[in-house]
């Protein structure tokens, strides 16, 4: 059964449910590393630290690095799903192509994808930290990216990306950025996942039936092989060999004496 066509399928889908999580498992510790500044006293200490020279490749340093594996990742999902695809049937393929190719017209997805290829291949983007005091007491921490800053500094901006950053300028709040991808990725990872899984479902059924029938078999065995307390297979298989015993050290001390 391990050689089974259903075990490959599965395994390709735990593949590319691995890659997802990975992005997931990103996002989550890059949010998580700008809301720390939600804090009121943990994010004024964290911008001060970051002021101070010795401290300053602390917590903004992580941002940064964590803001490169998420965008890295966020579009590695998608060339995973198209190396997965192409392995598939001519009709997955057409499908798919047509739902990537909506789905890079999205303008959170164009950005994120010029993000990353300009992060990648070309530059480390600035990224600013916020603090504002509010009259009743309270503050504001935000991790934003310049609007003004990204289309200076990066001439490659597709017109849907353009239109994410002027949509949302003049600052691109990070949390912001990484909640909107991927509440725009969930349905096309959930659609190839359930595309593939009809694509796999004879398969599948197959394995079913082949499992239902060694099961089946198993249970007539059973019904005739006496159970193992009681000998069991035992009593069907032939005696070990019987090894002859070495006798030359016994010859030696023969002829010792």
């Amino acid at each position: 059964m391990e050689n089974h066509p259903a075990i490959r399928k599965v395994q390709r889908l735990e593949e590319i449910d691995r890659v997802y999580h990975w992005l997931t498992d990103n996002a989550e510790s890059l949010v998580h590393a700008v809301r720390m500044y939600d804090d009121k006293e943990l994010g004024f200490r964290l911008l001060a630290m970051s002021l101070i020279k010795q401290f300053r490749s602390d917590h903004s340093y992580d941002v940064g690095r964590l803001l490169h594996n998420y965008v890295a990742s966020a579009i590695t999902v998608r060339d995973h799903f198209q190396k997965f695809v192409a392995a598939e049937d001519e009709d997955f393929k057409r499908e798919f192509v047509a739902y990537g190719r909506s789905f890079s017209t999205i303008p959170v997805v164009a950005f994120t994808e010029g993000l990353r290829n300009f992060l990648l291949h070309q530059r480390v983007m600035n990224f600013v930290f916020r603090y504002q005091l509010l009259s009743d007491g309270g503050s504001i921490f935000q991790t934003f990216l310049r609007a003004d800053q990204l289309l200076g500094m990066n001439a490659e901006w597709n017109r849907h990306a353009r239109a994410y950053i002027h949509a949302n300028a003049p600052r691109i709040e990070i949390g912001a950025l990484v909640e909107e991808f991927l509440g725009q990725l969930a349905p096309f990872d959930a659609w190839v996942k359930a595309r593939a899984h009809n694509a796999y479902f004879p398969a599948f059924q197959s394995f079913e039936r082949d499992a239902a029938e060694l099961r089946r078999l198993k249970e007539i065995l059973g019904a005739y092989v006496p159970p193992l307390a009681s000998g069991g297979l035992a009593s069907f298989m032939p005696p070990p060999p019987v090894v002859p015993p070495d006798l030359s050290q016994a010859d030696e001390a023969v002829n010792h004496f």
